[in-house]
């Protein structure tokens, strides 16, 4: 009887030493975070911008463009500024309640200078005069000193018509008159003095 022969594992073919994971190759130490720290981690990036369709102020706007465009539609027309008719009445005003001064009242016009007097002039004052015609024309005019003191002077009479026209003049002169004394003065005309003496005017000039 043959001796069963041992097919068995021959030896020397097993794994070879030195074939199996290197040693040091694994997980080199330091790489992880520092003990008592926990781990960092990586920045995130912004946060994605809302659509402007979910803005608050998006709509706001809407809303509002949506007010102006339907005031305009409404209260626009033809586009003309409404006027107030002239012919429509309109309501009164109120009257002021008192809360405005009184204005002040005009103040009254100056009186108006006293016009001179054509019979004084110059302290003297003509009284009655007559007419004399003639070869010689003349006046015979009573004539007053006003004055204060004792005076001298050459006198001018005017004759004036009833209208106001020239009739001519006569001049003479009076010497000595006291104050308030009235002297007779003869004056002289070269011209003829026509017209009627009740309708003559004078004036005197010193």
């Amino acid at each position: 009887m043959s001796t069963p022969h041992n097919h068995g594992p021959q030896q020397g073919y097993g794994p070879q030493q030195g074939y199996g994971p290197q040693q040091g190759y694994g997980p080199q130490q330091g790489y992880g975070p520092p003990p008592g720290m926990a781990p960092q981690m990586p920045p995130q990036g912004p946060p994605p911008k809302k659509s402007i369709y979910k803005r608050v102020w998006f709509w706001l706007l809407a809303g509002l463009a949506v007010i102006i465009i339907a005031a305009a539609a409404g209260g626009g027309g033809d586009g003309e500024t409404s006027a107030a008719d002239p012919t429509t009445p309109t309501a009164e005003q109120p009257a002021d309640s008192g809360g405005s001064a009184a204005e002040p009242p005009a103040p009254a016009p100056a009186p108006a200078p006293p016009q001179d007097d054509p019979l004084e002039d110059d302290g003297w004052v003509l009284g009655e005069v007559q007419v004399e015609t003639g070869l010689v024309n003349s006046l015979t005019a009573r004539i007053t000193n006003n004055e204060s003191s004792t005076r001298s002077a050459f006198f001018t009479i005017t004759v004036l018509g009833p209208d106001g026209s020239l009739v001519g003049s006569a001049v003479g002169a009076a010497n000595d008159v006291e104050a308030g004394v009235t002297a007779t003065v003869t004056l002289l005309s070269s011209e003829d003095l026509e017209g009627d003496p009740a309708t003559f005017t004078y004036e005197l000039q010193s």
